[in-house]
């Protein structure tokens, strides 16, 4: 198993950035009418409103430590990427794992960008 702690490749990076923006629209949509920024799109903080509640509410978001989730690319009804993505949101740790194009396993962990707490 090869181990990279730099330069994570795109896909990681584009997963990590869903992750975090994720995060930040159902953090804002816990409590809409309080928090919603000047300007936001009412259909957009209507959805981040849905979103929030099919996560459990905004306790349940703020309670839950761990966010994982495996991210799959289908062609021709064959996976040609798959991801195992894995977010502490209380210390910002994030770590991808896959497959590179000869089949060997890679473990990635990006910058620790995401905001701890989440």
């Amino acid at each position: 198993m090869r181990i990279h702690r730099s330069g994570a490749e795109s896909c990681a990076r584009k997963a990590l950035v869903a992750v975090a923006f994720l995060a930040t629209l159902t953090g804002a949509a816990g409590s809409s009418s309080a928090a919603t920024p000047t300007g936001s799109d009412p259909e957009a903080v209507a959805v981040a409103d849905r979103v929030m509640q099919a996560l459990g509410g905004e306790a349940a978001w703020n309670a839950t430590r761990y966010l994982r989730f495996d991210f799959a690319v289908d062609r021709g009804g064959k996976t040609v990427i798959r991801r195992a993505h894995a977010w502490d949101k209380w210390t910002g740790r994030y770590r991808v794992e896959g497959k590179d194009k000869d089949g060997r396993d890679v473990v990635r962990r990006p910058s620790r960008r995401a905001t701890p707490g989440g």
